[in-house]
């Protein structure tokens, strides 16, 4: 029988796990729901296959979970940018964009 513990998921992958925590992490900043489940999702079922028991499924995990770290990594890029361009609109240093016909510029979520 297979341990299938958190504890070994971080020793045999910590890159892996270190990479979905700090995803984690832009995704709630991002105020996105759907990308904290999908997150979610990811670790649980990396934990459930472990390395040992499905090499290639897990190898294909680990590329998904790169690429929407990636993805959720941009998507925080622009949230950034989108908020320093809110700003120079709301001092009245650039031209109205965002704020215009009475728009306050606020979002529900960024992703």
């Amino acid at each position: 029988m297979m341990d299938v513990s958190l504890a070994v998921f971080i020793t045999q992958a910590p890159l892996l796990f270190i990479a979905a925590l700090f995803v984690l992490a832009f995704a709630v900043m991002l105020k996105s729901v759907k990308a904290i489940l999908l997150e979610l999702l990811l670790v649980v079922v990396m934990i459930g296959i472990q390395i040992t028991a499905m090499p290639m499924l897990y190898t294909i995990i680990g590329a998904v979970q790169v690429l929407v770290g990636l993805y959720i990594l941009y998507r925080f890029f622009k949230a950034l940018n989108y908020n320093y361009q809110l700003i120079l609109e709301k001092t009245h240093q650039t031209p109205l964009n965002i704020t215009d016909h009475g728009q306050n510029g606020s979002r529900q979520s960024f992703l």
